[in-house]
């Protein structure tokens, strides 16, 4: 079975306002077997197929690592919803995106923790617990969490992979952080 990778190159504030401007910068080459790509830039479009989002409850743009990025504000709601596309429904993926919280003190408003990116019920979620700890879920199913943090407001580049069948016994979850796994 071919590797697939659902790339989030959207760049998501976690909760409120990013506090300063950040140089121009490029996005690296899109990688083979790319199947969705949404970048924040002013919409909430896929530049790789047609599974277009929809900005519900307030969510804004902001200055982004690349570009612009969508702010969450952490309450409301508010999310960019992408229902539960075909082409998402892998067993093998990689979800990756930078992230930026703008407070050390709270990941979300909602107390569960700030996602990234979620669709669908069992459709995949990439986020940040309540903890601070990296996590993905199985929407309504199972999650696996990670032991890597994110505590501060700098920009950092998350990633999860899954090879084998999604939240299994023989299932393999890397999580990666700024490169780090």
């Amino acid at each position: 079975m071919n590797v697939r990778s659902i790339k989030i190159l959207l760049t998501a504030i976690v909760l409120g306002l990013a506090s300063a401007a950040v140089s121009a910068q490029t996005c690296a080459p899109v990688p083979i077997g790319l199947v969705s790509a949404w970048s924040g830039d002013n919409n909430a479009l896929d530049a790789r197929s047609r599974y277009n989002g929809t900005i519900q409850n307030g969510v804004t743009f902001t200055t982004g690592k690349v570009g612009q990025a969508l702010n969450f504000a952490g309450n409301n709601g508010d999310r960019v919803l992408i229902g539960n596309p075909l082409n998402l429904r892998l067993q093998n993926f990689t979800i990756e995106a930078w992230v930026k919280r703008s407070s050390t003190g709270v990941v979300t408003n909602s107390g569960s923790g700030g996602l990234f990116l979620a669709y669908g019920q069992n459709g995949y979620g990439l986020y940040i617990k309540s903890d601070n700890r990296l996590a993905v879920t199985q929407i309504g199913v199972s999650e696996k969490v990670s032991t890597l943090t994110i505590t501060d407001t700098n920009w950092h580049h998350v990633a999860v992979t899954q090879t084998g069948v999604p939240f299994s016994a023989g299932d393999q979850v890397i999580f990666y952080l700024d490169g780090v796994a």
